[in-house]
């Protein structure tokens, strides 16, 4: 049954809808709460998981920060594939990509999960989740657009941010600034910036999740109508 299963000590079991399992581990760091990916369960056993926690908390109780020291290996900016963690089933995009100057982790939902474990399949030694001509070349940032274009879709890549916010705003019972934090969206009020050190990441992954479950539900929705027609 999908939910998250405490073992002690901060460590969780995730089951995911869709079955997958892994394990995280939920500690303060620097006096900020935090969530660490272990890995799968189906790669890390229960004993490997607490001696990971272990370790982890005690680096994070001399002052240390887990999550930085995984990120000083990349001496890089990454690519989507190279930073999305398939354990902790999050995407970190650095400060050098956003156009704020600040880190944005982006929670990753069960089918985004899916799509990622299948684009790697296709992408055979790229790093590239979409190639372009060559395996070390992505994509040109146009070619989303074009693709609308031809499949005669009104609509603009941009337009996809709106749609999200709105369905976000009327399909939800989230607070406001969980949307505008999952779009990056930095806080207007300088009083509630500065209070605010957290990025409300719990809140945005089952927001995500939710997005992600609706996306589904219209897709085979249209599906059956064009089976129906037919």
């Amino acid at each position: 049954m999908a939910g998250r299963y405490a073992d002690g000590n901060g460590l969780y079991l995730i089951v995911e809808p869709s079955g997958s399992k892994r394990w995280l581990l939920r500690t303060v760091v620097q006096g900020r709460r935090r969530d660490i990916g272990l890995g799968g369960a189906t790669l890390v056993t229960l004993g490997e998981a607490r001696e990971k926690a272990l370790a982890l908390r005690k680096l994070a109780r001399d002052g240390g920060d887990p999550l930085a020291e995984r990120r000083k290996a990349r001496a890089t900016v990454p690519t989507f594939a190279e930073a999305a963690d398939e354990a902790e089933a999050l995407w970190t995009v650095p400060a050098a990509r956003m156009k704020a100057g600040r880190e944005h982790r982006v929670p990753l939902s069960a089918r985004a999960l899916e799509v990622l474990a299948r684009a790697r399949l296709l992408a055979g030694d790229s790093l590239l989740v979409f190639q372009g001509r060559s395996s070390t070349k992505p994509l040109s940032n146009m070619v989303f657009l074009m693709a609308l274009r031809r499949m005669k879709v009104a609509a603009t890549a941009h337009g996809f941010r709106s749609s999200f916010r709105d369905w976000a705003a009327e399909a939800t019972n989230l607070p406001r600034e969980v949307a505008e934090m999952a779009l990056a969206h930095a806080v207007e009020n300088r009083v509630e910036a500065a209070y605010r050190r957290g990025d409300l990441l719990a809140k945005r992954r089952e927001l995500m999740q939710l997005w992600a479950d609706f996306i589904a539900a219209e897709e085979a929705k249209q599906i059956a109508g064009q089976l129906a027609a037919h």
